[in-house]
């Protein structure tokens, strides 16, 4: 199996790539770094920017049968380890991390947002059936970072990662963190998303 690992770095030492398995691509939103191969990115949209920016753009050459673990420069501090993506194998997704959370659908989600994240609302532009409600809960892995398949990546059409995208482009967006959330959802190739069928 074929694997490549997608990197969104801004200043984080990110000499542990070479520890790695695989094949891997930095995208640097930071300082610049001349000890590693990268390619520059505007610093806008957080992790979740970075990494549709590589579906996209990437999006025809992606390849069935290759595993792509998406990655933030130092993924450590989500207790993730070098082993974690090196065993990682294709299971469509998963995400990586230890730190479980749920919230509730509605209502103050900590300091920083107490007036909660319009993940529903953000959902029901993206699905024809939303997941969240069903369940009562938002559940999610803390991170944002995971692997797929590029099976799995392409049962979206490129115009849904290209609406999500558009979202993100601005240096903090709301958006990002509700990325974080549902990274679940948009590979989850059960559920069908408002754009997929009609392309």
């Amino acid at each position: 199996m074929d694997k490549l690992a997608i990197i969104s770095r801004y200043n984080e030492d990110v000499s542990w790539v070479q520890q790695l398995n695989c094949d891997y691509k930095i995208y640097n939103k930071g300082n610049i770094i001349h000890e590693l191969p990268c390619e520059a990115l505007p610093n806008v949209g957080r992790e979740s920017q970075t990494f549709l920016h590589f579906i996209v753009s990437n999006y025809y050459k992606i390849q069935d049968s290759t595993l792509y673990c998406f990655l933030q420069g130092r993924p450590f501090d989500h207790l993730i380890t070098v082993d974690d993506i090196n065993n990682a194998t294709d299971e469509g997704f998963k995400s990586f991390g230890n730190r479980h959370f749920q919230e509730p659908l509605t209502a103050s989600v900590n300091n920083f947002f107490p007036g909660g994240i319009p993940v529903i609302e953000f959902c029901d532009l993206l699905f024809k059936r939303n997941v969240f409600v069903e369940q009562g809960r938002i559940s999610f892995l803390l991170g944002g970072q995971f692997a797929v398949s590029g099976a799995r990546i392409k049962k979206r059409c490129i115009k849904f990662y290209r609406f999500v995208a558009s979202h993100l482009n601005t240096p903090n967006p709301l958006e990002g963190h509700i990325m974080e959330r549902i990274w679940g959802l948009i590979f989850d190739d059960t559920l069908e998303d408002r754009f997929t069928a009609y392309d």
